[in-house]
């Protein structure tokens, strides 16, 4: 698999819209394990999608460690020409991409907040024990789900 091949897949999209009166598309790729869809992906990403401030792309994975975050970082430094490590990189980036996360990944973030929540609230009086309690429901919470779909399944 190489970059080509995405843009094969985005001229014939073009070629529907052009035949049609439907101004969006959607293409979707399927290739075996190994392939190299993941890392062809972050290349055509970074090398295509910045071209068109109008284009919507969305790359979809179960596995977190497929989101190519760090190539995309970089050629957003690149484009700002500033540091990968400034600021600004980081803001830009979220400002380029969503990320949905699962609902145990959220419950997960939520575990971990203490160096996210401002001083001013840590300071609160009780806030360590609504904190904890907080905490253990979130765990039950996520245990319940996590259980649920054993079951399910």
């Amino acid at each position: 698999m190489q970059v080509q091949d995405f843009l094969n897949i985005e001229a014939a999209s073009k070629k529907v819209k052009a035949m049609t009166e439907n101004q969006h598309t959607l293409s979707l790729l399927t290739a075996l394990t190994g392939t190299g869809k993941t890392t062809v992906a972050a290349q055509y990403l970074i090398q295509n999608c910045h071209d068109e401030k109008a284009r919507v792309t969305f790359f979809v994975t179960d596995q977190k460690k497929n989101f190519p975050t760090e190539p995309l970082k970089k050629e957003i430094a690149r484009q700002l020409n500033v540091p990968i490590t400034s600021e600004k990189v980081e803001r830009e980036f979220y400002r380029r991409v969503g990320v949905l996360y699962s609902l145990a990944d959220e419950a997960k973030n939520l575990l971990d907040p203490l160096n996210r929540i401002p001083d001013y609230f840590r300071r609160q009086e009780n806030f360590e024990v609504t904190f904890n309690k907080v905490k253990r429901r979130i765990r039950i919470f996520v245990q319940n789900r996590i259980t649920m779909s054993f079951v399910e399944n």
